[in-house]
């Protein structure tokens, strides 16, 4: 008498795979039927490469939405004829030409004919899948089940929840390869094997222990998403405590994730490895995850966060790029910074200015306000690490070039500028009544001659830039100067030796990057999309005494666009 197949679920050992969101699904197939279930989606679709490594004689999935049938009592019959059923043909086989099944997806059951008469390991690498399956209203579903390989449930414990599924009649496989009743409330679920199973009505069923996603399939950041939530809703009538462990990978996701403190403080800690929870019956829990992005190794990082719980596993892929590295779930549109600075474009933030030094007597320590003094900031760092302040920058937009044959030779951007002059060159970048006009972004915090001041130093923690700005009497916006005031024109100084009504007022400015929040809650982000630390200001002519002030300051990245005035 055969035995029945036998199924591993292992996480990718060999060092190349542990690189990736591959997983491997691997199964001994004994000569005959045998039913199997995807929890991966293959990196290659295509049945022949799929199944080539083992002489199958037949693959069968089912179609339910299509078919009018409950399920084939008789596996050994060819069940091409049937409607709903997609089957797959080895090309070496007479039946080659009759072969409908194109393509093997995750989180499907197959029908496996195996030939010859010794058993054969077939292997199956690619990505986790999270998607649910559809249940067919009222009929038999071939499917397979999520279920933890080291304590998987019994049926009973599993299907519970579910009135379309508690009490209905489900079938396995035997190792004659025929179909037969199981018991539900001895028989235990085995990860990686298909079950036909009545569903009584409709339903979304996915187990005691449901996953919901903001992107379905996946958590992926990408390269400027810091937070995404992830909900895991407790599905049962008591409370069922879950585990979430980030596996190993040799480009590991740092995450970070969200916690309300006793007096309110939203703080973010690292993910513990494992985090525990327990979610209350029928109710859900929201994980906040963060990224830790200044931490990043490599451009690109992906691990799988495992949960567990009810005899329940998902395997959850994670992604994350810095600086336009490749998103692994799709191309996107991703600026490629190979070469350029990874804090390249334009960052927008506050100062808030807390302490100031007694000037009047030459006090030389800043000392804290009742309220503090905030401004906003400009800064442009371009793709070769060059800093820039800006009192105003204005968003356009430059049309793309298409080829002779109106392909697009070089696509539509935006772009940045801080000089006027260049405005009428390109085009708005929104509409106003109608009308394309740039977005402008300005501050009143400080101001300079010309359209921008170079910064020394380096942007980013743990370094310092600093600048020096600096209003002659003349200045327009010299405090001093008052150019319709005749009190203010400052002749008198300027021919007669009396005490001058204007002076000349120099700010030596610098920004101290801290690789921690300031304010003691580092959010996700910090580093990469979001910077801060201390702010420092000495003016000089204000007062026959310097002055000098401290502060902070937040700034956070809005647009990717390493050029200025292009």
């Amino acid at each position: 008498m055969r035995r029945f197949f036998a199924f591993v679920f292992v996480i990718a050992s060999a060092a190349a795979a542990r690189a990736s969101l591959v997983e491997t699904q691997t199964f001994t197939l004994q000569p005959g039927w045998n039913a199997i279930f995807l929890d991966v989606e293959p990196a290659n679709p295509d049945p022949a490469a799929v199944f080539g490594s083992i002489p199958a004689d037949s693959v069968w999935t089912w179609n339910g939405r299509q078919a009018g049938i409950d399920f084939v009592k008789d596996s050994t019959e060819v069940t091409i004829q049937r409607p709903g059923w997609l089957g797959f043909f080895p090309a070496t086989t007479q039946y080659a030409f009759l072969s409908n099944l194109h393509a093997v997806r995750g989180n499907r059951a197959y029908l496996v004919k195996l030939g010859g008469s010794a058993p054969a390991s077939l292997q199956v690498t690619g990505k986790p899948t999270v998607q649910p399956f559809g249940w067919v209203a009222d009929s038999f579903n071939l499917v397979g089940f999520k279920a933890d390989p080291a304590a998987p449930p019994t049926f009973t414990a599993f299907l519970s929840p579910s009135p379309a599924h508690i009490g209905q009649p489900v079938y396995t496989m035997t190792p004659a390869g025929t179909w037969r009743l199981v018991s539900a409330s001895a028989e235990t679920i085995q990860p990686g094997r298909a079950y036909w199973v009545y569903t009584r009505g409709a339903s979304n069923y996915t187990g005691p222990i449901a996953i919901s996603l903001p992107q379905a399939q996946f958590l992926e950041f990408g390269n400027t998403v810091s937070e995404l939530d992830m909900g895991i809703i407790n599905t049962t009538g008591s409370d069922s405590p879950v585990t979430a462990t980030l596996l190993t990978s040799t480009a590991p996701v740092k995450l970070l994730y969200w916690q309300l403190a006793a007096d309110g403080t939203q703080l973010w800690p690292v993910f513990p490895n494992p985090l525990s929870k327990t979610v209350k019956q029928r109710s859900e829990v929201v994980l906040r995850l963060g990224l830790d992005r200044a931490s990043f190794a490599s451009d690109r990082v992906e691990s799988i966060l495992e949960i567990k719980s009810s005899g329940q596993r998902w395997a959850i892929p994670i992604g994350a790029s810095r600086n336009g590295a490749a998103n692994a779930f799709g191309s996107g549109r991703l600026r490629a910074l190979a070469t350029g600075d990874r804090f390249a474009g334009l960052w927008i933030g506050i100062v808030s200015v807390n302490k100031v030094s007694l000037s009047q007597n030459a006090g030389a320590t800043p000392l804290a306000t009742n309220k503090s003094f905030d401004f906003r900031m400009l800064i442009h760092v371009s793709d070769s690490s060059s800093v820039n302040l800006l009192k105003e920058v204005i968003q356009m937009w430059q049309n793309g070039t298409l080829n002779p044959d109106k392909t697009v030779n070089t696509p539509g951007h935006f772009v940045l500028l801080s000089d006027d002059a260049l405005v009428p060159t390109f085009q708005g970048a929104s509409l106003r009544d109608g009308v394309p006009v740039g977005r402008r972004v300005s501050t009143a915090g400080y101001d300079f001659d010309g359209d921008k001041v170079a910064m020394t130093g380096s942007f980013g923690p743990p370094n310092t830039l600093t600048w020096t700005l600096s209003m002659p009497i003349n200045f327009p916006t010299n405090p001093f100067r008052h150019k319709f005031h005749p009190d203010h024109d400052n002749l008198d100084a300027l021919y007669v030796n009396t005490v001058a009504e204007a002076y000349p007022v120099t700010r030596n400015m610098s920004l101290i990057f801290s690789a921690t929040d300031p304010s003691g809650a580092t959010p996700p982000g910090w580093g990469d999309s979001v910077v801060g630390g201390t702010y420092r200001e000495t003016i000089a002519g204000l007062h026959k005494n310097p002055i000098y002030v401290e502060g902070t300051f937040r700034l956070t990245r809005v647009a990717l666009i390493g050029v200025l005035n292009q």
